[in-house]
């Protein structure tokens, strides 16, 4: 087993234990009731986005600053895995909010500002059991982006090798012609 695949499968392996603290650990909301455990996945997300557009912008500076073809990669590599993670936090923020609101979305920015939850770790809002499960799905869901991106970036390395590798068995081919 390479260590991309092990990797991944340890970051496959954290992620469902992190749902089994969502799911059995962290208590029901009093008020929202099971549609809230979305919230766990759905901002956790939403930070694992942020985060790779961070890497983007680092590995951006890289390769504008220094040329650096690693600095590419590296921000072509997290730029797709922050796609995913930002899909991920609208279809989650979307699931959430048709039971709660009554709709899957709205563009009412104001209305938006009235309803949407406020923030709850700055504030002590969440029980311990909430906000345990909260950070430790967090630090999961950053460790599957961190393999995602590592992945991604081999994919890159290999694409990038792949016309330089064509060049060199082109010129092989004809020298033996």
């Amino acid at each position: 087993m390479n260590r991309y695949v092990a990797a991944a499968a340890a970051a496959l392996a954290l992620m469902l234990v992190a749902a089994a603290f969502i799911f059995m650990f962290a208590p029901t909301d009093a008020l929202q009731g099971p549609v809230q455990r979305i919230f766990y996945l759905h901002v956790s997300s939403a930070i694992a986005a942020f985060v790779s557009f961070a890497v983007v912008v680092v590995g951006s500076v890289a390769y504008l600053w220094r040329e650096s073809i690693v600095g590419d990669r590296v921000a072509r590599s997290a730029a797709l895995v922050g796609v995913v993670f930002t899909t991920v936090t609208l279809v989650m923020g979307m699931m959430w909010a048709k039971p709660i609101w009554g709709t899957f979305w709205t563009w009412d920015a104001t209305w938006w500002r009235t309803v949407h939850p406020g923030p709850v770790i700055s504030t002590d809002a969440l029980p311990p059991e909430m906000l345990f499960t909260f950070l430790f799905t967090m630090a999961c869901t950053l460790v599957l982006a961190a393999v995602m991106i590592a992945i991604r970036y081999r994919i890159e390395a290999l694409t990038d090798a792949l016309p330089e590798a064509q060049f060199v068995l082109q010129a092989a081919r004809r020298s033996t012609s």
